[in-house]
């Protein structure tokens, strides 16, 4: 028999990009104009997974929101990002995929952002360019060091 997966697994299995894992703090403000605290967890080109408390996961959802709409709820989703060079501050919509409890008082939503928002997706592709780019040029030094010792060792042979 076939095990079922967790929604938030699901969704993780089926990431179009990887997400960069970063502590930033932002605000969601949802449709009733509440502000809430959160923490941007990690963060990918079309999402990220936000963290909140407990009690302020129901100033997200309205009372009356039926678990079916949850997917059809928008909010706007504040923060700045900070690089060598600049400060760019994101005000993007997106809605949640997932949402799930972390512990007693710490809950997460995953979210995907609204696609139109061509420059604050461009902000955020920049920035996450910017932040893995040590990475990437690790990698790339590492593959060619391991290439040269290859064709250095296959002309010994």
């Amino acid at each position: 028999m076939k095990k079922s997966l967790p929604v938030h697994e699901i969704f993780e299995s089926r990431r179009s990009f990887p997400r960069l894992k970063i502590d930033i703090p932002a605000f969601v403000e949802p449709a009733n104009g509440t502000r809430i605290e959160v923490l941007i967890y990690d963060l990918s080109p079309d999402g990220a997974q936000i963290r909140y408390r407990k009690e302020d996961a129901i100033s997200l959802l309205h009372s009356d929101t039926p678990i079916s709409n949850i997917k059809n709820m928008q909010f706007d989703l504040g923060f700045e990002l900070i690089t060598n060079e600049q400060t760019a501050i994101i005000s993007i919509m997106c809605r949640p995929v997932y949402l799930r409890s972390i512990s007693n008082d710490l809950y997460a939503a995953g979210v995907i952002f609204d696609s139109c928002a061509k420059t604050e997706l461009k902000i955020i592709h920049d920035y996450l360019i910017y932040q893995m780019g040590p990475v990437i040029n690790e990698s790339r030094n590492t593959a060619e060091i391991n290439t040269k010792r290859r064709v250095t060792n296959e002309k010994l042979v």
